[in-house]
């Protein structure tokens, strides 16, 4: 979408999203479903907004766990030496000692799931007046966006990324409709880890702005994807370039 200035937030691959500047100046905080000991994303947030917050959720990633795979790798270390646990115990303590990130334990799902947090819990605990909502919860988006996506009313600017598109077309088209009464879509980025199956990507992220915030901008159709500051989630991988 052009007639937007777009940046990308997020230093490494797979867990950087392109988003629209203004988003980052008018929200007052970010809700971030879904960690992967990936925190770039939150950490550029955090860097460009002095005094913004932001409420990190994932389910199994604790201390506990975390040290404990140290521990196995120590074990391992003379035959299989994996140095990725280290990077990822100190993330997670930069994360659970950063003043201005509440990270908590929960998998986000259905209202009726009586042990999940849903969207209505996330925004009665965490949401600002303005909020970035990004999600990254591996298939649970459809559970939680089945929901009255009246929750989103705080909600300026929705970064989603949809997985199993191919099986679950149908949810797909049906949430993005919903979205798209109150939402405009001004990124689209095809995640490389996944197959494209008869044309259809089975991951993908795609970035909604609140339609009301564009009202003074210039809404042009981009001719192409990915954008340009975009970059290969598998940087081992092509991009997957769409041309309209």
């Amino acid at each position: 979408m052009s007639g937007i200035l777009m940046v990308r937030l997020g230093d490494g691959f797979d867990g950087g999203y392109v988003l629209p500047k203004s988003a980052i100046n008018i929200c007052d905080s970010l809700i971030s479903l879904g960690y992967g000991y990936e925190s770039s994303f939150e950490r550029h947030f955090l860097k460009l907004n002095k005094n913004k917050s932001v409420a990190l959720y994932d389910l199994d990633i604790n201390l506990i766990s975390s040290v404990g795979k140290l521990f196995e790798d120590f074990k391992l270390m003379v035959r299989n030496y994996r140095p990725v646990h280290y990077k990822r115990l100190f993330d997670l303590l930069w994360v659970l000692l950063n003043p201005r990130i509440e990270y908590r334990n929960g998998r986000i799902g259905h209202i009726n799931d009586a042990d999940c947090l849903n969207l209505i819990d996330v925004f009665k605990s965490d949401a600002g007046q303005k909020v970035i909502l990004k999600m990254d919860i591996e298939g649970s988006e459809y559970e939680s966006l089945s929901l009255d996506l009246n929750i989103l009313d705080k909600c300026q600017l929705l970064i989603v990324e949809f997985h199993d598109i191919e099986s679950r077309i149908e949810e797909f088209l049906a949430i993005i409709k919903r979205i798209r009464k109150k939402f405009t879509l001004v990124n689209t980025h095809i995640n490389n880890n996944g197959p494209v199956i008869k044309g259809i990507p089975s991951v993908i992220e795609l970035c909604f702005m609140r339609s009301s915030m564009l009202t003074e901008e210039i809404l042009t159709p981009a001719k192409s994807i990915p954008h340009s500051d975009d970059r290969p989630c598998n940087p081992s991988k092509a991009e997957f370039v769409y041309r309209y």
